[in-house]
């Protein structure tokens, strides 16, 4: 095992060194970037690129008003689909919030004195249980509501850098050779496109 690594160093090693210049070849340099990146963003510019352009009005007509990216994009039949979803993660949230609410207020009363059974329920631990699940699936709601929320505009954001995408039919596979400075003209199968 340790010779089959051994090989395999040494194999990597001779690629690296057919990559070496040899003694009489030059140093092709190649021209540098002419558009300078900016290494460090704050939280504030990067927000900044998000909601610029286009796409960033999208994202924050998604973000500020329900389904308000997908009519800003012009894509109505995706309306009433964010719009039920959103209805629902909301009204599960207000269920099951209204729920454990009640069974918070007769758990109260219950442990007072006040009331001797809710709903059929006499026994305090049952009470509390249940108003655990309901608490538990109100949060669960809650968070949904938010997730759909922020689903639906990362949908609409991405449909507006979509839009202007070629689809066109004019992508294809070309047998090219080209000019390798160790082999002379070799052939390859690659992918070409064009701007």
């Amino acid at each position: 095992m340790k010779k089959i690594g051994i090989l395999i160093c040494f194999i990597f090693c001779l690629s690296a060194a057919h990559g070496q210049l040899g003694a009489g070849e030059e140093l092709i340099e190649r021209p540098q970037d002419t558009i300078p990146a900016k290494l460090e963003r704050g939280i504030l510019q990067t927000f900044k690129v998000i909601f610029s352009g286009e796409p960033g009005k999208v994202a924050a007509y998604g973000l500020l008003i329900p389904a308000g990216g997908q009519i800003y994009n012009k894509r109505y039949w995706k309306v009433p689909i964010v719009l039920a979803a959103d209805a629902g993660a909301v009204y599960w949230y207000v269920y099951n919030r209204t729920l454990c609410q009640r069974y918070q207020t007769a758990y109260e009363l219950f442990l007072a004195g006040d009331i001797d059974n809710y709903r059929g329920i006499s026994n305090a631990e049952s009470l509390r249980l249940l108003r655990n699940q309901y608490l538990l699936d109100s949060e669960r709601a809650g968070i949904t509501v938010i997730v759909i929320h922020l689903i639906s505009m990362i949908e609409a954001f991405t449909d507006a850098h979509l839009t202007n995408f070629d689809i066109s039919e004019d992508l294809s596979f070309e047998l090219k050779s080209f000019p390798s400075p160790a082999y002379g003209q070799i052939s390859g199968i690659g992918i070409s496109y064009t701007f």
